[in-house]
Formats: structure tokens, sequence, C-alpha cells
């Protein structure tokens, strides 16, 4: 290991200790982190505006409810070019639950933003501009499996393309230049009495 990432590291573990152990890190790319959700609340880096609060049960993010929850990273601005991701604690199925929606670009003021997830009740990935009632579909196409625990499901934006990748795997892309700032996060919609749904997020500037 490096002088530099030594630095690096024990820099983040002390910012850590002196605010509670609340930063999330390390980062994974320029301007990008992780959070593996290792305490008891969401803190003040992340801002959920949505009908259902946020519960973090044993490292994994849900909502504390049935309804809604969006989770916007607000602890550090980013680039306009960013990506978010998050991998899956649960085994979907095709009844009560729509499942995870990733995003970026999200417009505090307007709510609007680029989310790209998997409909579970129609078994199809889309890609929208949501945030208002009920979005624009910008693309959607059929998919194979509904999600499954470890599933990583990420969206990119880079200049006008917009691209939905799961495990890795490009499952569509489109371009689009309505939304052109704003931050990435995640929303769960609606998790019903599942107790485990996000077990990891990662995101922020694009690597």
């Amino acid at each position: 290991m490096s002088l530099a990432t030594r630095t690096l590291l024990f820099a983040l573990l002390a910012a850590a200790c002196a605010s509670g152990g609340r930063v999330i890190g390390p980062p994974v790319g320029p301007g990008s982190l992780v959070d593996e959700f290792d305490r008891a609340e969401l803190g003040v880096e992340w801002r959920v505006q949505s009908r259902g609060a946020a519960v973090i049960r044993t490292g994994d993010v849900a909502s504390a409810s049935d309804r809604l929850m969006i989770a916007t990273f607000v602890g550090r601005r980013f680039p306009a070019d960013q990506f978010s991701e998050v991998t899956s604690s649960a085994a979907f199925t095709n009844t009560g639950m729509r499942g995870i929606q990733v995003f970026v670009r999200r417009n505090e003021a307007t709510r609007a933003r680029y989310g790209f997830f998997l409909d579970n009740a129609t078994n199809r990935y889309h890609l929208k501009v949501d945030g208002g009632s009920p979005g624009v579909d910008l693309v959607d196409v059929p998919a194979p499996a509904l999600l499954q625990p470890n599933d990583v499901i990420r969206i990119v934006v880079t200049g006008d393309l917009l691209r939905g990748l799961v495990n890795g795997v490009e499952v569509l892309s489109v371009r689009d230049a309505r939304l052109t700032d704003g931050q990435p996060g995640f929303v769960v919609n609606p998790t019903g009495v599942v107790p485990r749904v996000v077990g990891r997020w990662r995101g922020g500037g694009v690597p």
C-alpha cells in the first residue's frame, strides 16, 4: 500500500471518528462514495423526502412502512456526470412490491430525476424522468428475471447519455437533455413487510 493510500485511509478514519462514524467512504472513483448502512440511522448525509421514513436493520435500509421512500445523498455536491448504484438485499416477487429505483441528477426544488428500475409487476426495466405524476418513460425493455439478493442495479449519466446496468451488463440506454444537474440516490417503492431491501449504495462522480 502506497503512502498516499495510507494517508487517505487514515484521514477518512479520523473524519469518521470526529463525526460520530457517519462519514460515508472510502471513495470508489473521482468524488464517489460507498455506504454500507452500518449504523442506526441514515444521518445528515441523506435527505429522505417521501411518504415513508427510512429504517436500517442489520446493515440494510428499507422503508419503515409500505410507503414510497426516496433517499437523496446531500453530503457532498457531485458533478453532472454521475452514477448511482444499489445492491439488493431482497428476493423480489410480482406481488405487492414494485422494487428499487436508482436515480441521478435529482433536483431538490422540482424533485425531478432520472430513474432506472425494474418494475416487478410487469417484468420490464424502465428509464424515466421521474418525480412528477406519473413521470415520463424514456425507454423500457423486457427483463429476464426479478431482482435477487446481491443483484446490483446502476444508472449512469454522461452528458445527455443515460445507461441502465444490471450486474455490470447494460440493459438499456437513451439520450435526454432535460435535467442537467442534481444529486444521486435511490428509491424503495414500496417494501411492505420485507425488512431488508438495499444492502449497499455507491454513487457520485463517474469514475
